[in-house]
């Protein structure tokens, strides 16, 4: 099955990549549409500019971006579709602490959807 919906994820935390590979066996488990992590040429601006730019000449039905580094990139680039932008999923995730999420929600532009997994850190100390 031919990769229908890129991925992208650069950042070093082996929880996302734990997170990309659930979601990528998962949906080739379920014959679904299948997941495929986007290796960047570089990660400066001209290498975002131009996976991005790959991206949007693809026109996938959306698109899944692991982490907050990756989030932004994609967040800030216009990824433009056939009916406005190219929707995206956005997978995070952040500390909650005496019930307030740290870093806060990102706040991406619609269409999309966030996915966020906020473990509960309530002391330091011994348990």
């Amino acid at each position: 099955m031919a990769c229908a919906v890129p991925a992208f994820l650069v950042e070093d935390d082996p929880a996302l990549v734990s997170a990309y590979d659930g979601l990528r066996r998962g949906l080739e488990d379920a014959n679904l549409p299948r997941v495929c992590l986007r290796r960047l040429p570089s990660e400066d601006d001209a290498g975002w500019a131009k996976a991005l730019a790959q991206v949007a000449s693809e026109r996938p039905a959306f698109v899944v971006v692991f982490g907050r580094r990756s989030g932004a990139r994609v967040a800030a680039a216009s990824l433009p579709g056939l009916a406005g932008r190219i929707p995206c999923v956005y997978v995070d995730a952040a500390t909650s602490v005496g019930g307030r999420a740290l870093p806060a929600i990102p706040e991406p532009p619609l269409p999309a959807a966030v996915v966020r997994a906020v473990p509960s850190f309530e002391g330091f100390g011994r348990v």
